[in-house]
């Protein structure tokens, strides 16, 4: 990184899992007139340090992501010309993650390593043997904590994991894809790989060209596999059937999670697996989908004894009739602290976002969920179901009296923006985050019409751009 203070980044650089010099440096950004980016490598630092269900954890990533917003655009040139700017993620006040192709990771190893803190690298086309055992002998794999990795085989993936001795997090993108015969063994093997067996978490996807044995056997695979500390599994194959999801909760490792996210289409007989899974006893975040069959599964799933720790709910999809009177009077409704409504689309079967739409609208209405710090209402896309967001449906409600931070990944009405930023039964409010798409009809426009509703509702509310 460029900077002029060379001596603070050097004792950053050589001890980048300790928080202490990051707070000398803030430090001193303070005494030298950045207060902004002092701010915002405090406020990272101490949130990550916080529960995800303290309040105050809330307060702070809305600072620090209100911070980001003014100042992403110079923060990021401290990073070299190649990086690609639109893919650099921030962690503890510094850029932490990157996206690059085979050939430019290879060529910058060694500096990444000694110049920066990057600890996340999702490598592009790393699919040949030579260069990742190349990368494996460079000092950036043994510093990483996070590898994204697309369609890498086990002559990739075995020296590259190898070499990431500190690993935490793996996100694998249709592993083994094009190892023929041998992909349920390959993969098999990478999951048995040290590094592999002591990730506390882990995202997989498994892709739609799989063939379904093989997606079958892939799970399978992943039941058995070995791992030591696993916490968190996101996983999203096209199809999860009832046989290969009850496998995976009765592995070794399931009673150990305490964040198990699935994929959209889980009909009626998955949702029963789910809620009589008694090795989920230790979750505190879940997230499924809901066909339009499965209201009563959901009920199921939300009453069951077995998820009595529950605080975060994420449903994609929940388009049947019922499901949001399923969330507003289930046994979890009282202990969420964090609520994601995707409307959609997602993977697997899509049922019709107005209908997902329209149960988000009621349980805005009827829903009591008297701790919920964090509300996600919309898609997951940038283009939603036709409509806007109904705020005034939520600022007239009584059920979120702690609500601190609302993001609408969806089309924003701003009259029901202001409705919810004003909104007297909503005093914990402190963000809304807002799709500027839907604001005008040029970049132009959506810019201005933002501006003027950010300016409208600050201090007290700070409404941040969702691009």
């Amino acid at each position: 990184m460029k900077h002029d203070r060379s001596g603070f980044w050097k004792a950053i650089c050589a001890a980048p899992d300790d928080d202490t010099p990051r707070l000398v440096f803030a430090d001193y950004l303070d005494d030298h007139g950045d207060a902004d980016r002092a701010a915002f490598v405090r406020a990272q630092c101490e949130g990550e340090r916080l529960d995800p269900d303290d309040p105050r954890r809330v307060d702070l990533e809305v600072r620090a992501t209100a911070l980001l917003h003014e100042h992403r655009a110079t923060w990021v040139e401290e990073l070299p010309k190649w990086v690609r700017r639109s893919g650099v993620t921030f962690r503890r006040g510094f850029p932490a993650g990157l996206m690059a192709n085979a050939v430019q990771i290879l060529r910058n190893a060694s500096a990444l390593a000694s110049r920066t803190v990057i600890e996340d690298v999702y490598v592009e086309f790393f699919r040949a043997t030579r260069p990742a055992e190349t990368f494996a002998a460079s000092p950036l794999p043994p510093r990483l904590r996070l590898f994204r990795n697309n369609s890498g085989g086990l002559a990739v993936l075995r020296p590259l994991l190898s070499a990431m001795t500190g690993l935490t997090g793996l996100n694998l993108y249709s592993p083994c894809m094009y190892d023929g015969d041998a992909r349920v063994a390959n993969f098999a093997e990478v999951l048995a790989l040290p590094s592999v067996r002591r990730l506390t978490r882990l995202t997989l996807f498994l892709s739609e060209d799989y063939p379904t044995v093989v997606r079958r056997d892939m799970l399978a695979a992943l039941a058995a596999a070995p791992f030591e500390s696993l916490r968190e599994l996101t996983l999203y194959p096209v199809a999860l059937r009832s046989g290969s999801l009850a496998g995976l909760l009765r592995a070794p490792w399931a009673s150990g999670l305490t964040a198990l996210r699935l994929s959209h289409d889980l009909g009626p007989e998955c949702l029963e697996v789910l809620a009589g899974a008694g090795s989920l006893a230790g979750l505190r975040a879940v997230g499924f989908g809901v066909t339009e069959r499965g209201a009563a599964g959901l009920a199921a799933v939300l009453n069951s004894p077995h998820l009595g720790n529950v605080t975060e709910l994420t449903l994609n999809g929940a388009a049947a009739e019922g499901c949001a009177d399923a969330v507003a009077s289930s046994a979890v409704a009282a202990r969420l602290r964090a609520l994601n409504w995707n409307v959609g689309p997602f993977n697997g079967v899509i049922p019709d976002p107005r209908k997902t739409w329209a149960e988000g609208e009621r349980l805005l209405g009827v829903a009591e969920l008297p701790n919920l710090l964090r509300l996600f209402f919309g898609t997951l896309y940038s283009a939603g179901p036709a409509g806007a967001f109904r705020g005034d449906v939520l600022a007239a409600s009584r059920g979120f009296p702690a609500l601190r931070h609302l993001i609408l990944s969806a089309v924003a009405d701003p009259a029901g923006v202001d409705a919810v930023a004003a909104s007297p039964r909503l005093p914990e409010l402190k963000a809304i985050g807002v799709l500027r798409y839907g604001l005008g009809a040029t970049e132009d426009e959506r810019a201005a019409a933002f501006r003027a509703l950010a300016d409208r509702h600050a201090p007290r509310v700070t409404v941040l751009p969702i691009e």
